[in-house]
């Protein structure tokens, strides 16, 4: 009943509008306003939901550009007469736009041939039908904050009309600055689609007619940034591609519709950057301190346009290049304030791998290999030896190893001061810091330095510890050498303390120790009995001072390497980089690996010896570690004035906590390092 009501409501107005029309045919001249009468949202239609689609909104035609000048006979042919021919048809768009339905049949846009199922666009898609508004118009489809809408209807993943901002931020083709200009800020001027790819003639971005290939774009990017196409017409790239080389564009280093701000995040992506095409200079960049920290994500590293400039890149031959002999030492001074003209010789794209253009920092990273190599191999194969000897004589030793573990009250040896253990605390927390800063820096392209540099605070909060546990390094390397030199009463002259037989110089007494110690590995001779300190407790110890000398000396070059180039040549700061790196990652190893061997994961000692802690060993410790040094102090009625209580129970546990926590912060380190190796090796 209801659907036959209605439909009968729906002949009733067709026939009354039918009754008080007058014939088009009659009228002298058709007027929109008797289209409108049936077609307007007020008209006889409107009542009609089937006939929803053939409603015009009149206020917004008259709007529209067609409004003033093209009636709706001009473009609807043969609808004078009323009832409309069932066939008759509307005209083309192209009817009146000829030059424009021409560029849309020479684009990407253009009709597919038969067969096809690609949908092309048609006019209306962009523009509407009866709403066809100037561009200027808020309303428009093509209005500038609207046109991403009207291309993205097809081009993006979701729905461009019910999307919120931060998905159409985050959708492709709309995540960059010129959207975010237009979605955020409300920007006019904001580059849309249109002023990119054209209107009608939109071709691919492969067609060397399309305003965006490579022959083009930096045209139509400098519609927009026109001192920035000024600068980029004297630069090599410019240079290059006018001769018709393939050279870098605006859309290589700025890669469309992921466009980032000229911020930090986009600095620190530019090395990879240039590195696409210059791949051998963006490698040997890597290799240097500069390359390394940025990696990192430092701000205050040199990065490619920083030196070479940016839009503007000259060949280091023009006098107006930032890299001429005449300007290079005020680009230096962008981050040096002190530069000049030795420190301006520093190259930031030395490698040791060239011996002809840098024969210097070849033959050193030469000889420190060769360094690294050689005294790890031969303290490996040392540590070796030592296991296997200690693993098929175990019960030569269990017994003191378990003597040692028994809580007893019975009095200890003294073998380290608070002086000496404090000033052990100081350095090896100061060598954790620079292990740990420096190994992030030196492997930087590993994955775990990103990890570390994160953790602590980025590669600024680095740099500051780095130089912090250098200072404290420093500082209790210059108190150990002052104490060892003070002169008081009841010490020894220097001479005494250098040659006696509790000195930890090296004397004729340790090589032959060693000999006896590597027939004891091979079953050969007995294990030989030590006084207060071995060869390889020597090793270490003086290992500290080359350590200081070289790791100390090249890394105050890097502090401060305008000071240091007052001496040497710039040149010698690649160098400098070069040697504290290698000497830093010997000792990194050999404290992580032999050290810890040699002093607690030897199985004798296994897991922890806390002596060095505490600074107390067991008189049968002695007597099996340190006989000679025993019966010395006996001898001469010593023994008793360095024998003390034990240590508190409670606090030597916590001690041994405090040192598996280390040991275990080592011994992860130098997986990482080994790891580090083994990447760039593979």
């Amino acid at each position: 009943m209801g659907d036959a009501a209605g439909s009968a409501s729906r002949l009733a107005s067709w026939l009354l509008a039918l009754a008080v029309a007058t014939p088009l045919a009659a009228q002298d001249e058709p007027s929109d306003q008797r289209c409108l009468d049936c077609h307007g949202r007020d008209g006889v239609l409107a009542e009609d939901e089937a006939s929803a689609g053939m409603l015009v909104d009149a206020d917004l035609f008259a709007r529209s550009v067609h409004g003033s000048a093209v009636a709706c006979t001009d473009c609807h042919l043969g609808h004078e007469e009323f009832p409309h021919p069932s066939d008759a048809p509307t005209a083309a768009c192209s009817t009146c736009h000829a030059k424009q339905a021409a560029a849309l049949a020479d684009s990407v846009h253009a009709a597919p041939g038969p067969g096809s199922s690609r949908r092309a666009p048609a006019c209306q898609d962009c523009h509407g039908t009866h709403d066809v508004l100037p561009a200027a118009d808020r309303a428009s489809r093509l209005h500038p904050l609207n046109v991403h809408r009207a291309c993205g209807a097809c081009h993006f993943d979701i729905d461009p009309r019910t999307a919120t901002v931060d998905e159409l931020m985050a959708a492709p083709y709309a995540g960059d600055v010129h959207a975010e200009g237009i979605l955020r800020a409300g920007l006019t001027v904001s580059a849309t689609c249109v002023s990119c790819h054209g209107g009608h003639s939109i071709r691919a971005h492969g067609d060397p007619e399309s305003p965006v290939s490579v022959a083009h774009v930096d045209k139509t990017c400098g519609a927009c940034h026109l001192g920035v196409l000024e600068q980029f017409a004297t630069s090599v790239h410019h240079e290059a591609a006018a001769l018709g080389e393939r050279a870098a564009t605006c859309t290589d280093c700025h890669l469309p519709h992921t466009m980032a701000h000229p911020s930090e995040a986009f600095r620190a992506g530019v090395v990879e950057t240039c590195g696409g095409c210059h791949v051998e200079r963006a490698t040997t960049f890597f290799e240097t301190f500069h390359g390394k920290a940025s990696r990192l994500g430092s701000s205050t590293a040199a990065r490619c346009q920083d030196c070479h400039g940016m839009h503007a890149v000259l060949r280091p031959d023009d006098p107006a290049s930032p890299l001429a002999p005449g300007n290079i030492v005020g680009t230096c001074r962008q981050c040096h304030p002190g530069a000049h003209e030795s420190f301006a010789r520093y190259d930031p794209h030395a490698t040791p791998h060239d011996p002809d253009r840098h024969p210097a920092l070849y033959w050193t990273a030469r000889l420190m290999t060769a360094l690294l190599v050689g005294t790890l191999a031969a303290a490996l194969l040392h540590s070796l030896l030592w296991l296997r000897r200690l693993l098929a004589t175990r019960a030569a030793w269990a017994p003191h190893k378990a003597a040692a573990r028994r809580p007893s009250n019975e009095r200890v040896f003294l073998r380290f001061s608070a002086s000496q253990r404090g000033q052990h605390l100081v350095l090896m927390l100061a060598f954790f810091d620079l292990a740990l800063t420096g190994m992030a820096l030196k492997f930087s392209y590993a994955p775990w330095a990103q990890v570390v540099a994160n953790a602590l605070g980025g590669a600024e909060a680095m740099r500051f510890l780095h130089r912090a546990g250098a200072s404290a390094l420093l500082a209790v390397f210059l108190v150990h050498v002052f104490s060892f030199l003070r002169r008081g009463p009841g010490r020894r002259t220097l001479r005494q303390r250098l040659t006696g037989p509790d000195s930890i110089n090296f004397q004729r007494s340790d090589l032959q120790q060693l000999r006896q110690m590597l027939r004891w590995f091979l079953g050969r001779s007995p294990r030989p009995a030590f006084d207060r300190y071995t060869y390889w407790e020597k090793f270490d110890y003086m290992a500290v001072f080359w350590g200081v000398a070289v790791i100390g000396l090249s890394g105050l070059m890097l502090w401060f390497p305008e000071a240091a180039t007052r001496l040497v040549s710039g040149r010698m700061l690649n160098v400098a980089a070069l040697v504290h790196g290698d000497e830093a990652l010997l000792a990194a190893v050999f404290i992580f690996t032999v050290h810890f061997f040699n002093s607690h994961f030897r199985p004798d000692k296994f897991p922890l010896d806390p002596v060095m802690f505490t600074g107390r060993m067991t008189l049968d410790e002695m007597r099996w570690e340190k006989p000679r040094e025993l019966e010395r102090l006996a001898a001469a009625g010593e023994l008793e004035a360095r024998l003390v209580e034990p240590y508190p129970p409670v606090l030597e546990r916590r001690l041994r906590l405090f040192g598996y926590v280390a040991l275990g912060v080592g011994v992860a380190l130098d997986l990482l390092i080994a790891a580090a190796l083994i990447r760039a090796v593979v």
